[in-house]
């Protein structure tokens, strides 16, 4: 997984650096976004039939730019320790669109744009911004919203005291799996961090 990261880095996307700088702005979401980078390649590389090099770079960057619009998004609200009111979740919510229109210059894939606008979507059609449900979520953004729900839960958060452990992170996801989640996804997931063919936060350099 190491190698096709490192395939990834050096191919020349040009807004990677561009992005890299905006997240160093927040320390704690740049280290997010590369271990959901690094969760979902792992997904895609234990469910890919094929060895396709454009379909990890898609994942790569989408990964990479998933919460990137919560850099505009009022700290008070990313770091509130207690519940979000119903107007503050509705303003969260809106950090898939603000990751597009961030990247709106650059023009993106379809494919990336649409992991990123749909990675919050949920699998029994109750997430947003369109409730969509099962196949009809792209694949790039049903492996995301896996590896995206692991890393928060076994991170440290404001609203939470300490990580979950890694027993009880995966007994959510398989809770949720075919409701919030993909359950094939889910379930090649689990086997993977099982199998301990992970790395459990592991972070790649740019």
């Amino acid at each position: 997984m190491k190698k096709i990261i490192e395939e990834c880095i050096k191919i020349n996307i040009p807004y990677l650096n561009y992005v890299n700088n905006l997240l160093l702005k927040d320390i704690n979401l740049l280290s997010h976004s590369k271990k959901v980078t690094y969760y979902s390649l792992c997904i895609l590389n234990s469910i890919s039939i094929e060895d396709n090099l454009q379909q990890y770079l898609k994942l790569f960057c989408s990964s990479m730019l998933h919460d990137l619009g919560k850099i505009n998004i009022d700290d008070y609200i990313l770091q509130k320790p207690s519940s979000l009111t119903e107007k503050e979740y509705e303003i969260v919510k809106t950090h898939p669109c603000e990751s597009l229109k961030i990247m709106n210059e650059f023009c993106l894939e379809k494919d990336i744009s649409d992991a990123i606008l749909h990675h919050h979507e949920r699998y029994d059609g109750k997430g947003y911004p369109s409730g969509l449900s099962k196949e009809n979520i792209p694949i790039l953004s049903r492996i995301i919203a896996v590896a995206d729900a692991f890393d928060a839960m076994t991170s440290s958060r404001c609203y939470r005291k300490r990580p979950m452990l890694k027993e009880y992170a995966l007994g959510e996801l398989l809770e949720n799996a075919g409701t919030q989640f993909d359950p094939y996804i889910t379930g090649s997931f689990i086997k993977l961090i099982e199998s301990g063919k992970i790395h459990l936060g592991w972070e790649f350099s740019l």
